[in-house]
């Protein structure tokens, strides 16, 4: 709660302290946020729908961060899944309801393989995986300009963006311009924290991230641990990228992360890596984000 009550703090100074040097009207600004966010139905609900995608990055980052490992290649895992949901969606022709499990799972799998490299490293041979994470997600952008912009392309546009999905695989909207997304963003919120607070699995992961001394004189191999938190922690924030096709953009390019794998990075630490805070965290980062953007009008 001291570190909430913080961020909000030093939120309401950056605006003061924006008011001020652009000589604008400090009301105006608090007012304009207020309307840009949680003062009207749009805005709330464009709040909901940063949420969405935050919050699943966020608790793919719990993963890692639980088991002492620091995952800083969500931007790449988000593009990985992105990637792997377009190619199933144009690639294949089955039906809606194969489709989109089939897309989740082989989005999950590719985030996944991506997290587990730097896993390797670190627990093979050291490598500081805050380095390997972040190489792997310039990596994972030029991936995406190629394919995006080769086999994938959509002929229409000059820029590297994929042909977009069938309309029958584009999620509906509860209001628009929230839709299903949302709640299958919040469906993860158990699942992740039975698997961290419930689970052998889960348990055997802290304990290596609180203690790895500790662990490996209990018996528990380590490394094998670090590389499991990597393979879920890629995978689940791989689903992000699957929902921000079916739910958002409907097609993927490079530019559609939205930072969101940095921006988790500070909602998964204000939350301490528990997944039961990781909603809340992830909607106070969400209220100030879009907050701070709508001031670009001004």
């Amino acid at each position: 709660l001291v570190m909430v009550a913080l961020v909000l703090c030093m939120f309401i100074v950056s605006l003061v302290a924006i008011s001020i040097f652009m000589n604008l009207n400090i009301s105006e600004i608090f007012g304009h946020v207020y309307q840009s966010t949680i003062g009207s139905e749009f805005g709330f609900l464009s709040v909901l729908r940063r949420t969405t995608y935050l919050l699943v990055v966020s608790l793919g980052l719990a993963v890692a961060f639980s088991s002492g490992v620091w995952n800083i290649g969500g931007e790449g895992q988000i593009l990985w899944g992105a990637l792997l949901a377009v190619a199933v969606s144009l690639l294949l022709v089955l039906p809606a309801y194969v489709m989109i499990p089939l897309a989740l799972i082989t989005g999950f799998i590719a985030g996944a393989l991506w997290g587990l490299i730097a896993g390797f490293l670190k627990a093979k041979w050291n490598v500081n995986e805050i380095v390997s994470t972040m190489m792997l997600n310039f990596v994972a952008t030029a991936t995406m300009v190629q394919i995006a912009g080769g086999i994938l392309r959509d002929p229409v546009v000059l820029i590297a963006q994929t042909k977009m999905i069938p309309e029958d695989l584009q999620f509906p909207f509860i209001i628009y311009p929230l839709n299903v997304a949302f709640l299958m963003s919040l469906a993860l919120i158990p699942v992740v924290y039975v698997l961290m607070r419930k689970s052998v699995l889960g348990y055997k992961m802290r304990i290596v991230g609180g203690a790895s001394t500790v662990a490996a004189a209990a018996g528990i191999n380590t490394g094998r641990m670090i590389m499991i938190s990597m393979f879920i922690s890629g995978g689940v924030c791989a689903l992000a990228g699957v929902l921000l096709v079916f739910g958002q953009f409907f097609r993927a390019q490079s530019a559609m992360t939205g930072l969101f794998g940095f921006y988790a990075i500070v909602s998964t630490l204000l939350g301490r890596s528990r997944p039961e805070w990781m909603l809340f965290m992830s909607l106070l980062l969400s209220f100030i984000i879009t907050g701070t953007e709508s001031l670009r009008v001004l």
